[in-house]
C-alpha cells in the first residue's frame, strides 16, 4: 500500500510512501531520541479514499497487527505479553518522512504523553 504526504522536502508536491517499508522502523524525536518502533500502520475511509491516520509501536501495535489475523491476544499471552505492555499511538501527521527510511517526530517525545500503558493504569 502506498500513502501521499506532503512534506517540508516536498512542498506541495505529495510524497509516495511504501507503507510496507515503514514496519519495522525506528522513530526518532527531532533530540535524535528513540521513540519506538513502527509496528503497525491504521487507516481509515474518508470520502471514499483510505486516508492514513496514525503508526502504533511497541507491543500496542504489534498487538493491534496480529489481532487482525485473529491470532493476537492468543499468541501474545502464550509469550507472556500483555496489551497494557506499552507502546505509542502517533498521528500520521506527526511524523517526517522527508526520508521514509529514518522516520522522525515533528515533535518532541514528551510531547506524546505517556505510554499506553500508564495511560491504561491511570483510566485514560
Amino acid at each position: 500500500m502506498r500513502a501521499p504526504l506532503k512534506s517540508a522536502e516536498t512542498g506541495n508536491r505529495p510524497l509516495e510512501v511504501h507503507l510496507e517499508r515503514l514496519i519495522g522502523r525506528r522513530i526518532h524525536d527531532p533530540e535524535g531520541r528513540k521513540v519506538g518502533v513502527i509496528e503497525e500502520i491504521e487507516a481509515e475511509l474518508q470520502d471514499g479514499e483510505w486516508v492514513v491516520t496514525k503508526v502504533l509501536t511497541g507491543p500496542i501495535g504489534m498487538l493491534t497487527r496480529l489481532s487482525s489475523l485473529g491470532i493476537g491476544a492468543w499468541l501474545l499471552g502464550l509469550l507472556g505479553a500483555r496489551k497494557s505492555a506499552g507502546g505509542h499511538e502517533i498521528a500520521w501527521r506527526d511524523l517526517d518522512l522527508g526520508d521514509p527510511m529514518r522516520p522522525r517526530l515533528r515533535c518532541p517525545a514528551d510531547a506524546l504523553g505517556p505510554p499506553a500503558a500508564a495511560r491504561s493504569k491511570r483510566g485514560d
